[in-house]
Parts: structure tokens; sequence; C-alpha cells
């Protein structure tokens, strides 16, 4: 009888064993699929990062997929949707975070993982130079460019006959002169401004009538001798394709100047600076010549017959009715230049010049960097890139 009781047991510990057996393995094969699912679902958000990483059009390309993408992976598709948050129109605004939500699949497992990019602006590496030229830069035999905090840059050759005080950097050097800083060849590229900043900022402007020659004018916020003031400082002055000479000066705002194939030249004494820090100083979607007698004289009311700080238009605070005062011969912010450039006389500039353009020297200038214009941008010059939020990733519960 004991005999018979243990064979029972023997066969029922048997039985146990080899479905504990299975269940052992459907367990398995479980934690493997859902490791499998874990896996595609991280590899469809890589996918997803890959295509806004690669493809500038990403917002409009995933709005005509109704945000949704799907990959191959292994014998399965993994898929990943991709979401604006905060309206839910992913191509309506480039500054607007998106969130990536991806599933992944093998068997009976299944996995979801979330993460959130958000977008950062980053100045232009333009800001951190004192001139950045996109085409040429040529300094001229018996002249000499000072640049001061920063390096001139560029694109392309610099070509030196003259002499360079600082730092330079571009893609090729043809030193015929002399340069004192470091020089930095092959330098990387640096990125231009967006085609449409100067139209943003128009957008935002008072028209001021064309004249060939403006002089003996104070332009501020609250005071426009052509007509209606602009509460930021903007102004544009559309040329129509002619000339124009500025001189005897002085602006606080922005000014852009549409030239349609003219020349601009500021000359002799003006003073500029942006009455907003987060806009620049001139924006010339043309060419521009800065030939300003920086180094012996300043902007003088007795000089030009005008008085400079009248009520509406304060300096440092103060303003009056006479014609006893003096204000520095410079430009101050941020020049953007779509055209080209040719830097003459003894122009002073205290901030960054971008000049998409060929950049040309000529007689002694100085630029000296100002590196609030890396800290604090000018809207419109910066690069937008999408980052990993931290501590977003995480497991999506359906």
């Amino acid at each position: 009888m004991s005999v018979l009781a243990t064979t029972v047991l023997v066969g029922i510990i048997a039985i146990a064993a080899v479905g504990m057996t299975r269940a052992q393995g459907r367990s398995a094969r479980l934690d493997s699929d859902w490791s499998t699912a874990q896996l595609q679902a991280q590899n469809a958000i890589e996918g997803g990062l890959y295509l806004i990483h690669t493809n500038e059009n990403w917002r409009d390309m995933l709005d005509s997929y109704n945000g949704t993408l799907g990959f191959y992976i292994g014998s399965s598709i993994a898929t990943v949707v991709i979401t604006d948050p905060a309206d839910g129109d992913i191509a309506n605004s480039p500054d607007d975070d998106v969130l990536l939500t991806a599933t992944g699949t093998k068997g009976a497992a299944r996995h979801k993982t979330q993460v959130t990019l958000e977008v950062i602006h980053e100045p232009l590496e333009a800001l951190a130079t004192c001139l950045h030229a996109g085409g040429n830069v040529t300094v001229y035999f018996g002249c000499i460019l000072d640049v001061d905090g920063a390096p001139l840059s560029t694109n392309a050759t610099l070509t030196v006959s003259g002499g360079v005080f600082g730092d330079v950097g571009a893609a090729s050097i043809i030193n015929l002169g002399w340069i004192s800083g470091t020089e930095t060849v092959p330098a990387p590229a640096k990125d231009l401004p967006d085609p449409e900043v100067a139209q943003e900022y128009q957008d935002l402007a008072e028209t001021i009538p064309y004249v060939s020659i403006m002089e003996t004018f104070v332009l501020t916020p609250m005071l426009n001798p052509w007509g209606a003031a602009s509460p930021d400082g903007v102004y544009v002055i559309d040329t129509g394709g002619q000339n124009l000479v500025i001189k005897g000066a002085r602006i606080r705002g922005t000014l852009i100047i549409r030239t349609h194939g003219g020349e601009v030249t500021i000359q002799d004494a003006v003073f500029m600076r942006p009455f907003r820090v987060d806009y620049p100083t001139l924006i010339v979607d043309g060419d521009l010549v800065l030939k300003l007698k920086s180094d012996t004289d300043l902007l003088d009311e007795a000089d030009w017959g005008v008085n400079f700080n009248p009520p509406g238009a304060p300096y440092l605070g103060g303003s009056d009715t006479d014609t006893d005062d003096t204000y520095p011969n410079e430009l101050r912010g941020l020049i953007h230049v779509t055209g080209n450039l040719s830097l003459e006389s003894y122009t002073h500039v205290n901030g960054v010049i971008i000049c998409e353009g060929a950049a040309t020297i000529k007689d002694s200038p100085i630029i000296v960097h100002d590196p609030s214009l890396v800290t604090n941008p000018p809207e419109g010059y910066t690069t937008r890139k999408m980052q990993i939020a931290p501590g977003s990733w995480r497991q999506a519960v359906d």
C-alpha cells in the first residue's frame, strides 16, 4: 500500500513539475516579449528624434502624416505619435514643445514610452564675433581693422593686405600683411540670420518717407520728425532702389532700410543705439557703407546746429533746449547687412556686425564686441533646437 502511495505521489510531483516548467517557459517568453516591445518603443522614439533633427520642415511633414510614424523593427511595426500638447496643432508654431508617444509590440506584450522635447533658443554663433561675413573679407593695403573682445570671422576667404589687431577665423586665409592674434583656419561656417528677420521687424515698424539725404535729426520711440512715433522705436525706410545718406543724426531705436539694389551710407557723425536691448540697431536689406569720423569728431550740437536731446528724446535721462551738448560718434548694438559691407574711415562700432555678403576694410575702423548680444540675443537672431526635457522619459499607460 505504501509503495502505491509513493508511486502516486511521484506522479503528482512529476505532473506539477511539468506544469511549472511550462508556466516558467510562458513567463520567460512573456518577459522576453515585453523586453522586445520596450526596445521597439525606444527605437521608435529614436526614429522620431532622427526625423526632427535632420529635417528642417519636420513639423509640416508630421502634420501631413497626422503626427504618426511607423517603423519596421524585425518582424513587427513600432509606431511613434508626435503631438503638440499646447494647442494640438504641431505646425502652427515653431516654438511649441512636442510630446512623443511610442508603442512597441511583441506577441501579447505591448509597451508605451513617452518623452517631451522642448524648444530652446541659442544665439547665432556670429553674435560671438565682432564681424562675421558670409562672403570674402578683404583688408586693403595700408588699412588696419581692430577687433576687440571677439574675432573677425568669415565663412569664405580672408585676405589681409594691411593688418588685423585681434583674432581671426576663416575657411581660408591669404595673409599678405599681418594678423596680431590667433588664426583659426579652416574655421567652421557659421549660420546667417533667417531670411525673414527683416520682414518680421518691418511688420512692427512705422514708415519713414524716403529722402536721399537724411541729416540733422533725432529719431526715438517718442519722436519721429516724419510721422507717427513707434513705441518700441522701430522704423522702416524703403529707398525704392535709390541711394541713401545718413549723417548728423542721433537715433535710438531699430531702423530697417530696404534698398532694392541701392546703397546706404552712414557718415561723418552719427550716434545710433537700440531702444530695446532685445532688438537690433540697424538692418540694411542691401549694401552698407560705414564711414564715421569717430577718431576726430563727436556728434556735436553746435557743429550741426541742432539740439539732439530735445523734449521727447532725453539722453542719459536729460533733455534741454540748447545746442551745447556732444554725444558719442559711434554705432552700438547689432548691425545686420544682407548685402555687402564697406568699413571705411575710422568708424567705431560697439557691438556686432553680421554681413551676409562680402566685407571690405578701408582705413582703420574699430569694432569692440558687446558680450550682452550673446547672453541676451536680439529677437530673430537665434537658432531653435529641440532637446529632451529633463525628467520627461516615462512609461505611458492607456
